[in-house]
Parts: C-alpha cells; structure tokens; sequence
C-alpha cells in the first residue's frame, strides 16, 4: 500500500528546465486538451506532443499526464481560469458527446430504461 499513498516529489520551479514549447504543451494539458488537441492548437504533429510529453516528464520526474497537470496547478503555470467561470468556455465543452467518447462504440452505452 505504500506505492499507492507515496508522494512523488514534485520539483518546484522546474519551470526553467522546461521549453517554452514545453510549458505551452503542460498548459494546454492542464487545460484538458487530447494530444490531437494540442497539436492542432501549436501546429505541431501529434508524435512531437508526445515528444515533448515524454521530455517534459522526464524532466520534472513525473509518471504520467495527471501527475504533469497536478504539477502544473500546484506551481501555477496554468492561470486560466476553469471553465464554468466567468472566462470563455473552452472549445471541449462545445463539442458532442461522440467527440469526446473518440467515437468508441464500447463507450457508447444505450440508455438505461428504469424498473417499474
């Protein structure tokens, strides 16, 4: 159970080891984007985000995406504010439920009739 309650250290103003590419990638994960979302968003391929996610995690020492937007929220790289506020929504929000299931068929479930 230790592996499960450890903390990973996080390195804090590890900021200046980061790229600014780097730093515009974290932010926009932290955002929630998809990796074909931030391609999309800087004009990069989608095997150079995941470059660049793999370097980033090297870098801090981290594992994997959730422990980069932990680390990114705790060192207040993002300032945007969460959707819902009185900032613009972000464009996920907008999108239909399919978009966001990737057009998964198993994750498509049909409604669920109640037991009367």
């Amino acid at each position: 159970m230790r592996h499960v309650t450890a903390t990973v250290p996080r390195r804090a103003g590890a900021t200046k080891s980061l790229s600014e590419r780097e730093i515009e990638v974290v932010r926009a994960l932290a955002q929630g984007r998809t990796n074909q979302e931030i391609a999309a968003e800087l004009f990069i391929s989608l095997s150079t985000v995941k470059s660049h996610l793999t370097g980033i995690q090297h870098k801090l020492g981290l594992r994997n995406r959730v422990e980069i937007v932990t680390w990114a929220w705790e060192n207040q790289v993002v300032a945007t504010p969460w959707p819902n506020s009185e900032a613009e929504s972000s464009p996920r929000q907008e999108r239909a439920p399919d978009a966001i299931l990737g057009g998964c068929a198993h994750a498509r479930r049909p409604p669920v009739e109640p037991r009367g």
